[in-house]
């Protein structure tokens, strides 16, 4: 829209309008050319969801001056927005206008057969949203021909006589909601507005406020869980080493017997076969050994084993309570977050 800012410098605002009950703005301009003479130009916005654009037209000759968003044939079939190209509104949909439409258009295109009334009910009515939808549904009873008839005339008849009462309902189990129209079908308590600004207003500012409380309410879940997962991988090695330091008498009967047969052993052993002279039956215990290392060296590694897990098993035991009860600490606190979720 770069090329567009030059041409709405100084404009000066003719009129706004609304293309019938669709969701498409036109703002008409007036604006000064290169030359000095009066242009009109025309900013048509279309609301329609990730296909929202924003086009500055030429009034005179209809042909686009630019987009924010550039669709080629190859994006759209029916029609093109590219600078140059003439505009082409985006197609009808044949859908009922609620303020002309009568009771009898609406029951004989919806079928019948197929349910979801409501559903249909949107599909068929223009400006219609599943909130009216579900509301006609709703005050229809049985989705019977005459009982939704008669719920549509009385939603069509709030709408022509300018019959407003803005409201909220406040959903203790799902989004709150805000209408003109009473939305009998929720439940929640309801709380009325002297008009629809003051309710737009507090809606909006509940909304922005709920939306920061739900933001920092995920921060915390989500680094409550982090901690927790933390603690949990943490209390995993903790326990590996407390099962690794159960083996501190081996590692100490292993320098003990490689000591006492020094003699027999040679820098280059991987492994050695000695007699248990703790062992009432003296059978013979294969240990492992660092061949890089001399037989000295060897019983010396394993009585340094022997030091540091006989130390860990106090140190880790200790290390292991505290990080149980941070598991603890962090699943009280998720436990608090999903009460207070549900409230």
């Amino acid at each position: 829209m770069y090329a567009a800012r030059k041409h709405l410098e100084g404009a000066v605002i003719e009129s706004i309008s609304q293309v019938g009950l669709e969701r498409i703005v036109h703002i008409d301009l007036k604006t000064r050319n290169e030359f000095g003479d009066l242009t009109g130009k025309k900013l048509i916005i279309e609301l329609m969801g990730r296909h929202s654009n924003l086009i500055l037209v030429d009034s005179a000759s209809g042909i686009i001056i630019d987009s924010m968003k550039h669709l080629t044939p190859a994006v759209n079939r029916y029609r093109t927005v590219l600078p140059g190209e003439k505009y082409v509104a985006p197609p009808d949909q044949g859908k009922l206008n609620p303020l002309r439409a009568t009771e009898s258009d609406l029951i004989r295109r919806i079928d019948w057969n197929a349910g979801r009334i409501d559903r249909q009910i949107v599909a068929l009515v223009s400006g219609f949203s599943p909130l009216i939808g579900k509301e006609i549904l709703y005050r229809a009873g049985l989705p019977r021909k005459e009982a939704i008839a008669h719920a549509f005339r009385a939603i069509q008849t709030a709408i022509l006589e300018n019959d407003d009462h803005p409201n909220i309902v406040y959903q203790p189990k799902g989004k709150d909601e805000c209408h003109v129209i009473p939305l009998t079908h929720l439940d929640g308590k309801t709380e009325q507005f002297r008009d629809v600004h003051k309710m737009l207003d507090h809606f909006y500012a509940v909304k922005a406020e709920t939306d920061t409380v739900k933001q920092k309410a995920g921060d915390l879940s989500h680094f409550i869980r982090l901690e927790w997962k933390k603690n949990a991988s943490k209390l995993k090695k903790l326990e590996k080493t407390l099962k690794d330091a159960d083996k501190a008498a081996v590692f100490r009967l292993y320098g003990e017997l490689l000591t006492a047969n020094m003699h027999r052993l040679r820098r280059g052993d991987r492994s050695a076969s000695v007699v248990n002279y703790y062992d009432e039956n003296q059978e013979t215990l294969t240990i492992p050994l660092n061949p890089n290392r001399t037989p000295s060296e060897n019983a010396q590694a394993y009585f340094k084993k022997y030091n540091k897990a006989k130390t860990a098993k106090k140190v880790v035991g200790e290390q292991i309570r505290l990080t149980k009860n941070e598991m603890d600490y962090f699943d009280g606190l998720m436990q608090q977050m999903r009460l207070a979720e549900r409230h």
